[in-house]
């Protein structure tokens, strides 16, 4: 089920109408879909939980999938406040040129934690 499937909406809602937060961590770094690589700081880490490395699940969304539902609760959910881990699983991509956060999605996603491994 991806996050922004409907059975949740009343439970957004609910965070919304409460003026609660919601803490969301969608999304593994991108180093999950790609090939494995003894270089990448993530590689020890599904080496030994080989369940969470997208990679060799096929069957399972792609991040690109997850991301968009991300967007589709903010769109879906404009009073949700929302916190993001690792910028909203977009830790790759989320400055522009100047090294500013850009985009719509700013305002509702902050960097929770780096990750730890």
């Amino acid at each position: 089920m991806l996050p922004d499937d409907p059975r949740l909406d009343p439970i957004y809602q609910d965070i919304a109408a409460h003026g609660k937060t919601l803490i969301a961590h969608l999304a593994e770094p991108d180093s999950c879909w790609l090939p494995p690589n003894k270089n990448s700081p993530d590689y020890s880490y599904y080496s030994e939980h080989p369940e969470w490395y997208m990679f060799k699940q096929p069957d399972h969304p792609k991040k690109a999938a997850i991301i968009e539902a991300r967007d589709h609760i903010l769109e879906r959910h404009p009073q949700l406040r929302v916190v993001g881990a690792h910028l909203g699983s977009l830790e790759s991509t989320w400055t522009n040129s100047d090294g500013d956060l850009t985009g719509t999605l700013t305002s509702r996603w902050t960097l929770l934690r780096e990750r730890c491994i």
